[in-house]
């Protein structure tokens, strides 16, 4: 089995560690190359196809997120060609690996259907809880059928239900704006430039 681990330049230690324990468990793990200490020489274009080949050869993309870090540009990328590859092959998963009090970027609920919950991995005390943390990663990644000690958070939240429903009521009274103040043409005859037929 082969992941991707994507995070911010600020987890980026608890990255490093997550990838040695995959590897203690014969998971082939990697991260991109440390923000500081990139190749000068590397063009973007050659980043970005490096990135890429990564995350397309791989079966997941752990999500590492901490509580205070934003998500950066690099990561931005990271995960915007690892969602596209969820969406082209649906037997890859996006995986949230979150340090005390995160949560999962928005986006990444909408790796999974609608109806289904996204099985994330929360680590509360990362000192404490790191090898409980690992095992339940472990679970979700070889698919194993007890999943008691998984954490599942629905896909598609009352909140996102919500902002749908603010979207729409925004969108119609734009729309029924529109047709108020914008003279439509009743019939054919009225539009101009157009010719009723004899």
């Amino acid at each position: 089995m082969k992941v991707f681990i994507s995070c911010s330049q600020a987890v980026r230690d608890w990255a490093v560690k997550l990838q040695a324990s995959l590897q203690q468990e014969n998971i082939a793990a990697w991260l991109t190359p440390d923000h500081n200490a990139e190749n000068v020489l590397m063009t973007k274009l050659t980043r970005a196809y490096l990135l890429m080949r990564d995350v397309q050869a791989s079966d997941a993309t752990i999500v590492v997120v901490g509580s205070n870090a934003e998500i950066d540009d690099r990561q931005r990328n990271e995960l915007q060609i690892a969602l596209e590859s969820v969406w082209k092959d649906p037997q890859k998963r996006l995986i949230p690996f979150l340090l005390n009090d995160a949560e999962p970027p928005a986006f990444v609920r909408s790796s999974v259907e609608p109806e289904e919950s996204l099985p994330i991995v929360r680590i509360r005390e990362p000192e404490r809880d790191w090898q409980q943390a690992i095992k339940s990663l472990l679970t979700i990644l070889r698919n194993e059928q007890d999943w008691s000690q998984v954490e599942q958070i629905p896909s598609v939240t009352e909140a996102d239900r919500e902002e749908q429903r603010m979207r729409f009521a925004e969108i119609s009274q734009y729309v029924e704006t529109l047709k108020a103040n914008l003279p439509f043409p009743r019939n054919e005859v009225e539009r101009p430039g157009v010719r009723s037929q004899p």
